[in-house]
């Protein structure tokens, strides 16, 4: 299946000209954006290819996990839009269980991989997009969220302690995994991360 997987993202690329550069069209469609412009929802199965088009970095895969994910209720896959994919933050409901976190009875649920595009950065989209994660997530019950962040990227951190997150004091451990990346190459990734809660009541 992988394989097949593969031969498809590799036609898909010969046919579209899939690149990671930013390009000027993009930038323009964020020039003069509103925030009530914007639009969030779970992403959909037909979502793939354009998701893959302007928002895959790292696990070229992922789009499609998440949304198989989000369906058998491993998580939601939260996706803000403004003509284009904007910017998109995965919720796995029964938490890590990496490092220390697999030694507790229970976990609140995780935010995994948060992402703004970069042509739709420093506008409120990536805020509103969290707001929207932490809702979800009051909505069903629960009362924390967490997040691991990489110890070697203090503004993401500072960015997350900013919007009410706070150091878990489990220290920082090490998570790693396999992804695919777009030339269908599988990869480790591997970081020391820490983790940070929220409490939402």
């Amino acid at each position: 299946m992988d394989f097949i997987y593969t031969i498809l993202r590799n036609l898909r690329a010969a046919l579209t000209g899939l690149s990671l550069r930013l390009k000027p069209a993009e930038r323009a469609l964020f020039r003069d954006f509103r925030i009530e412009d914007l639009e969030i929802r779970r992403a959909r199965r037909e979502d793939i290819p354009v998701l893959e088009r302007f928002l895959t970095s790292g696990d070229f895969m992922k789009h499609r996990k998440r949304i198989e994910g989000q369906a058998g209720g491993e998580g939601d896959y939260l996706i803000a839009w403004h003509t284009i994919p904007a910017a998109h933050i995965y919720i796995i409901w029964n938490g890590s269980s990496e490092g220390p976190l697999g030694e507790r009875e229970e976990n609140e649920p995780l935010i995994e991989d948060f992402h703004v595009h970069p042509a739709a950065r420093g506008k409120g989209i990536g805020g509103a997009l969290l707001k929207e994660a932490e809702s979800l997530v009051r909505e069903k019950g629960y009362e924390r969220v967490g997040v691991s962040v990489i110890v070697t990227n203090p503004p993401v951190e500072k960015m997350y302690k900013r919007a009410g997150f706070k150091d878990s004091g489990l220290g920082a451990f090490k998570s790693s995994r396999i992804f695919t990346g777009r030339d269908g190459v599988h990869r480790e990734w591997s970081k020391r991360v820490k983790y940070l809660v929220k409490d939402l009541r």
